[in-house]
């Protein structure tokens, strides 16, 4: 015996078969989108994470500026000083030949 189906049967058929595989599809999808917002969370933080360790670097490395500026400043000081010092010697013993 042979079974014919009607054509809204069959279509019937074609349309749970559709629904079945977008579905799937779907499913599929959403897991994905958990996944990309998962990965997305963690970038974030990690971008957070790096900019604040940015901002302490640029912190640091302004210290270390002024600090550099201030060892400066007293070398310059000590060369001029021995400069000064220096002179004064060579004066005194040009003087006393």
């Amino acid at each position: 015996m042979l079974c014919f189906l009607s054509p809204q049967e069959e279509d019937r058929g074609r349309l749970l078969e559709q629904y079945r595989a977008l579905s799937l599809e779907a499913e599929r999808c959403e897991a994905s989108n958990g996944r990309l917002e998962s990965e997305l969370s963690a970038l974030r933080s990690d971008l957070l994470s790096r900019e604040a360790q940015i901002r302490r670097l640029e912190e640091q490395n302004q210290m270390l500026d002024r600090d550099n500026q201030e060892v400066s400043a007293c070398i310059l000081y000590d060369i001029q000083w021995v400069n000064t010092n220096n002179q004064e010697v060579s004066t005194c013993t040009l003087a006393a030949m």
